[in-house]
């Protein structure tokens, strides 16, 4: 490509199959760019585009979104390989919101730890555990 005037170049980006579509990157830039830099640029989008991928199905399973494969009527053939559904949700609004969530188990934790716990709770807790391993061998 030659030329000084601004280029726009759209970076084409895979789809997968129960997941997210792209429709594209676009760079908007005033530099000249041969084939070979504008392959390497595709080749960093699309690498950048699974990482994002990636962390939003990790963060999705973390946080309990719905998997694909439960929802045949909607997704046929799904299986746990394509993942869970984090709808409109990218990389870091996931990230957002599990970290909420950390900060949400944080507080709780931290509450449980200062209440006191007196003697007869403790005994009704106990009982409590008991008779509820005991059910669950017998079932």
């Amino acid at each position: 490509m030659t030329g000084s005037s601004k280029k726009q170049i759209m970076l084409d980006a895979n789809t997968c199959m129960y997941s997210k579509t792209i429709n594209g990157i676009f760079l908007v830039c005033d530099m000249n760019f041969d084939e070979m830099d504008i392959e390497r640029l595709r080749h960093v989008a699309r690498g950048f585009w699974r990482e994002s991928l990636e962390i939003e199905q990790i963060l999705g399973k973390a946080l309990d979104y719905p998997w694909f494969k439960d929802d045949q009527k909607n997704f046929p053939d799904a299986t746990e390989e394509h993942g869970v559904c984090v709808g409109d949700h990218v990389a870091i609004t996931l990230a957002m919101e599990a970290s909420d969530k950390i900060k949400q188990l944080k507080d709780r934790v931290e509450k449980l730890s200062k209440r006191p716990v007196t003697k007869e709770e403790a005994i009704a807790q106990y009982h409590f555990i008991k008779e509820r391993s005991q059910k669950n061998k017998q079932n």
